[in-house]
């Protein structure tokens, strides 16, 4: 009788979780699932507010204009090359100042430590970093967005955790008595073994230098390089009407379709359009982004 009670709370319990879980789930995918229905729908049901959850009608025509718009390709290109070209210098610093925390005849790996774990702490602040940028002659430069951020310390912990687990001892003792120097053996032997955490830390760092915003409106004057978050807030919110009658005006569609689509609408095409990409590297890095995570915050 105790073991069905028993038995009968874990159930209720397990009900539970999954309740809670489906709320989750359905308050997290809702807002997409809204604006991606407001973008296909037909214009008039959008004018008419009768769109909730699903399309209602179908129209392309808020892509086309999307498509059809130059600006938004300029500042695609800008946030790929800065996402990808400071995605690889995290990477590559990351893994370079992580290894030596591995090294047990390193004699200044605990100070090292200590000096890595300051800035996650401690921040010089927005004045000292911009009058060092200034002066290191990278103000209104793609270095100015992907260097200061390279090493993050939380990063680097992952990985020296990652490879005192996975990386076996024996291995690069065989290959020091061949006469392998650290750098070779990092590179040759301990690297291609960090497959899923430097998944994770590519994810991390994609994600956010996609993401970047504030950044990009310190150190970059020239509009010309500026990125597609900063497009999609002159599109949503600064002079949002002026803003949507010129790109109207530099497509390739007629004026009087154009003046038939409802600006929000437009806004909802540019948020899914910058979205896609984020959204699409998921899949592809999950399997590795899950181990990664799990093998990485484990602590000695």
């Amino acid at each position: 009788m105790k073991h069905m009670y028993t038995k009968s709370k874990d159930n209720i319990f397990i009900l539970f979780v999954y309740i809670s879980v489906t709320i989750a789930v359905f308050a997290c995918l809702y807002p997409f699932i809204y604006v991606f229905s407001m973008s296909i729908s037909a214009p008039s049901e959008v004018n008419a507010g009768r769109v909730w959850l699903f399309p209602r009608g179908f129209s392309l025509f808020s892509y086309q204009v999307v498509l059809a718009t130059t600006e938004i390709w300029l500042a695609y290109w800008n946030t790929i090359l800065y996402s990808v070209v400071g995605t690889l210098i995290t990477l590559l610093f990351t893994v370079i100042a992580a290894y030596p925390l591995t090294r047990k005849d390193f004699s200044l790996r605990k100070v090292y430590l200590v000096l890595l774990m300051i800035p996650m702490f401690i921040s010089g602040g927005l004045i000292p970093s911009f009058i060092l940028i200034s002066s290191l002659g990278m103000y209104n430069t793609m270095w100015a967005i992907v260097v200061p951020g390279a090493v993050a310390t939380w990063n680097v912990i992952l990985v020296k955790t990652f490879m005192q687990y996975n990386v076996p001892d024996s291995i690069l003792e065989s290959a020091r008595m061949d006469g392998a120097n650290d750098v070779l053996i990092l590179f040759k032997m301990v690297v291609p073994l960090m497959t899923p955490i430097l998944a994770v830390i590519a994810l991390y760092s994609m994600v956010g230098f996609w993401n970047s915003y504030l950044s990009i409106l310190i150190y970059l004057r020239d509009t010309s390089k500026h990125t597609i978050q900063i497009f999609l807030m002159n599109v949503l919110l600064k002079d949002s009407e002026i803003m949507l009658s010129r790109l109207s005006a530099r497509s390739r569609t007629t004026s009087d379709t154009f003046n038939s689509l409802p600006n929000i609408q437009l806004k909802y095409a540019f948020v899914i359009f910058v979205s896609l990409p984020i959204i699409f590297s998921y899949p592809f890095l999950q399997k590795f982004f899950i181990k990664g995570v799990i093998v990485g915050s484990l602590k000695d």
